[in-house]
């Protein structure tokens, strides 16, 4: 994921999934017309973390923190004999990815635990 793809991830959990965010009636109402899966109160996210690699210019991770931790990241899948990629896993891309869950297009409950983390 590039840094302006990260800034656009931020971005919209600011607009969309800020921790307590209250919305008006009308803000929901436009909520919904652009994103109708979007969770009603979105996931409450108080802190976004990231990794960034300086040799590839890159973010690699990306950890959502409120009432729950979410990790993702380029490697999720690789090396943890628990943690398998779905044979029909559809992203290719980190950013696609978080942005599909973000968006409440994509909420595969299995993949989900698996990016579940308690430190």
């Amino acid at each position: 994921m590039s840094i302006s793809q990260f800034k656009e991830v931020v971005e919209f959990v600011q607009n969309y999934h800020s921790f307590a965010k209250w919305k008006s009636d009308e803000e929901r109402k436009k909520e919904v017309e652009l994103y109708p899966k979007l969770p009603e109160y979105g996931h409450n996210i108080k802190y976004v973390d990231c990794c960034y690699d300086s040799r590839t210019s890159d973010v690699w991770m990306v950890k959502f923190r409120g009432f729950n931790k979410l990790v993702f990241s380029t490697n999720s899948f690789i090396g943890i004999p628990d943690k398998e990629k779905p044979k029909d896993f559809p992203f290719n891309s980190l950013f696609d990815w978080v942005m599909s869950f973000l968006k409440g297009e994509w909420n595969d409950e299995k993949v989900l635990k698996q990016c579940e983390v308690s430190d």
